[in-house]
């Protein structure tokens, strides 16, 4: 693996030198993203197939004109929301009207620490291996709920178990904002 990150770290590197070179640094933005986490290890497991955050989380690293470099943000996103983002960059806030209805949403506010008004909202959806129906996660207002027919439900309070270790579905306490989540 740190072989990996210090290969992809140089050739990132490599590309930001040849953009200052030709001078196209402040016109440019560089987006370095993956498809999905690795569970490295986390609960005994090397795959990337669960829905617990070490796997469903990406890195999103975002380099461009006016971005304030350091930046973090906390918020959750989705790869959903990448290509209306380029066509917002793009076109300088006048996004060419696309041909079909894009179910993602502009980061370019985000990215620019002028968005506010966004929530901490996900929704994801697995159907690769490991799981015989449709794996239906939302990720809202701190919480995760997760939902696969064939298999119990998960639902955890990421603010005060970040290792989703306390599973809060079925409990009678928490009935109302499981019943919310699920719909």
């Amino acid at each position: 693996t740190a072989v990996c990150t210090a290969l992809a770290d140089n050739e990132v590197g490599r590309l930001l030198e040849v953009l200052d070179r030709i001078q196209a640094s402040d016109n440019t933005f560089v987006f370095v993203i993956s498809d999905h986490g690795e569970m490295l290890g986390e609960r005994g497991s090397w795959f990337k197939f669960q829905p617990f955050e070490w796997s469903v989380r990406i890195p999103m690293i975002v380099a461009g004109p006016g971005l304030k470099v350091g930046r973090t943000e906390e918020r959750g996103v989705s790869l959903m929301d990448l290509l209306p983002t380029f066509n917002d960059l793009a076109s300088d806030g006048n996004p060419v009207a696309p041909v079909d209805t894009l179910d993602g949403l502009s980061l370019a506010g985000m990215l620019h620490g002028t968005d506010g008004t966004r929530g901490d909202d996900v929704m994801m959806e697995f159907l690769g291996e490991g799981v015989y129906a449709p794996a239906c996660i939302l990720r809202k207002d701190g919480f995760k709920y997760v939902y696969c027919r064939n298999d119990p439900p998960m639902m955890f309070d990421l603010g005060a178990d970040q290792d989703e270790r306390v599973n809060l579905a079925g409990r009678p306490q928490h009935a109302a904002l499981e019943a919310s989540l699920r719909q």
